[in-house]
């Protein structure tokens, strides 16, 4: 992990009912917004009246990022047809997109129960480490802390409307993790990545395993 950030961040994608594997370990990347969310936490900073935060000449208000309780939603991006390139996402990346899968509003994250019909690798083979939200896993020379969430999309059961056509979904390319303010409908990007187009064709449902490491 060569980014400089406080949060770094690794997601994956597995086949819900097979736990094939389509891409593992591709890098993320925490937006500005993000980065001052998480530091203003650490801080204990609820917002910025004193000019405790400073960020530049950028003109995007950061209330929405303070005002914020937690990492709580994610949604992806939709392609048109396949591409197997992925784009690196800009830190100054905004949430505004008309390209996003669920329009009104992201779709609420979860965590992983435990009782999935795949395992994972890394993640030690019991209970409470498949269902923890947070592990520490203390590997010699290699300590990992870090939140695991579970963002799954189904093709069974979604219908959207892109730019040419209404039906099904056919190709995500991104998934973004977004904060809410506790007391408005107002959503800002916290994380974004982008990957090589995922087809759904079928009744296929994906996990998508989103990692934040500090």
């Amino acid at each position: 992990m060569n980014d400089k950030n406080l949060i770094k961040g690794i997601v994956s994608a597995r086949n819900a009912e097979t736990g094939e594997v389509l891409f593992e370990n591709l890098h993320n990347t925490v937006v500005v917004g993000g980065c001052l969310f998480g530091l203003a936490k650490l801080a204990g900073i609820g917002n910025n009246e004193d000019g405790s935060i400073y960020y530049g000449d950028n003109s995007q208000s950061i209330d929405a990022f303070l005002g914020a309780g937690a990492v709580t939603h994610y949604n992806f991006l939709v392609s048109e047809g396949a591409d197997p390139s992925a784009n690196k996402v800009s830190k100054i990346e905004l949430a505004s997109d008309n390209s996003w899968l669920f329009k009104e509003e992201p779709k609420e994250l979860g965590f992983f129960s435990g009782g999935e019909s795949y395992s994972v690798a890394d993640i030690p083979d019991n209970d409470d480490a498949k269902k923890a939200k947070i592990l520490y896993l203390p590997k010699e020379g290699a300590e990992l802390t870090f939140i695991r969430f579970k963002a799954p999309l189904s093709n069974a059961d979604i219908i959207v409307e892109t730019g040419k056509t209404t039906g099904k979904v056919t190709y995500i390319k991104s998934i973004g993790l977004f904060l809410k303010k506790p007391s408005a409908n107002e959503f800002a990007l916290f994380s974004r990545i982008d990957f090589p187009s995922i087809p759904f064709f079928g009744n296929l449902t994906i996990d998508f395993e989103y990692r934040l490491y500090l």
